[in-house]
């Protein structure tokens, strides 16, 4: 059964944090573009529906994207061996406010496998990654999951070069983008960059048919690490308060070294003590306050 490794807390309610303002700055413009389309007497009127109609479709697209994304991260722990490491949602910042938000990063002996899931209902066919819906009798376009996640993977890659992660191949080789649909009751897919499925247990099947064996478990624990515990790029204010987010005690807070950081993640099952928490009595006192 595959490991489950999850990205430290603080550091990924510092991502939310800073991709919610991101968020909230795009809806502003949105809004704000209502004046310039729509008479003055009616924009009073039209910007809070607005701002509702936005709201809703967030949540809305949330929701669905969570309820697929545990249905998806399930079978791929029951059908991948202890080798492989399953992470979920992890964010990464290649340059500062630049993000991608993975739904999955599978990490195994064969490589690192970019997990892209979409939970959208209906029909849908994608050629050469340009992608389109059936909309009553007709088809329509649609945002082509395929090339959001060439663009994941590209960024992953970008930000393991930063990290000095290296295995004597271009890092773009031994990761591989793939899109799952987990609500779709039409799909067909022809000439796409990624492969693309329609369940969970067809990506299990196609990632256990990689017998590669390019990452030593090793590897596979330091990148899970660095995914884990990553350093933030700080604005300048930040540097100048003297403020860095990195890796943490579990217990206390204090900051920990890289070689604890990766003892403490190999031996507690992902999780980080400091030299002193590393006994039963830190732990435990973790456990009960969680």
């Amino acid at each position: 059964m595959a490991r489950l490794i999850k990205q430290d807390k603080v550091l990924k309610e510092e991502f939310q944090r800073r991709i919610k303002e991101m968020v909230q700055k795009e809806k502003e413009q949105k809004i704000n573009r209502i004046d310039e389309q729509v008479p003055s007497f009616l924009s009073w009127a039209v910007k809070p529906l607005a701002s509702l109609a936005l709201d809703m479709k967030e949540s809305k697209n949330q929701d669905r994207g969570e309820s697929g994304e545990f249905n998806v991260f399930l079978k791929l722990k029951l059908l991948l061996p202890n080798e492989w490491i399953i992470m979920n949602d992890i964010v990464i910042e290649t340059e500062p406010n630049q993000f991608a938000q993975n739904d999955h990063i599978i990490i195994g002996p064969p490589g690192i496998f970019v997990i892209e899931t979409k939970a959208w209902s209906g029909a849908y066919t994608g050629y050469k990654d340009y992608w389109k819906r059936k909309e009553g009798g007709k088809w329509v376009k649609c945002p082509s999951p395929t090339k959001q996640n060439q663009r994941h993977a590209a960024m992953l890659s970008i930000w393991l070069e930063k990290m000095g992660f290296s295995i004597g191949l271009p890092l773009k080789d031994i990761i591989y983008p793939i899109v799952i649909f987990t609500k779709a009751q039409w799909l067909k897919v022809s000439e796409c960059s990624m492969p693309v499925y329609d369940s969970g247990l067809g990506l299990g099947i196609h990632l256990r048919r990689h017998k590669e064996k390019i990452l030593t478990n090793d590897q596979i624990d330091h990148i899970a690490a660095m995914l884990a515990h990553q350093k933030l790029d700080q604005s300048k204010k930040e540097k100048e308060e003297g403020k860095e987010i990195g890796p943490t005690c579990k217990v206390c807070g204090e900051a920990v070294t890289e070689k604890v950081m990766r003892f403490s993640m190999e031996r507690f099952n992902g999780e980080i003590f400091c030299y002193k928490h590393q006994k039963g009595n830190g732990r435990r006192l973790y456990a009960k306050r969680n």
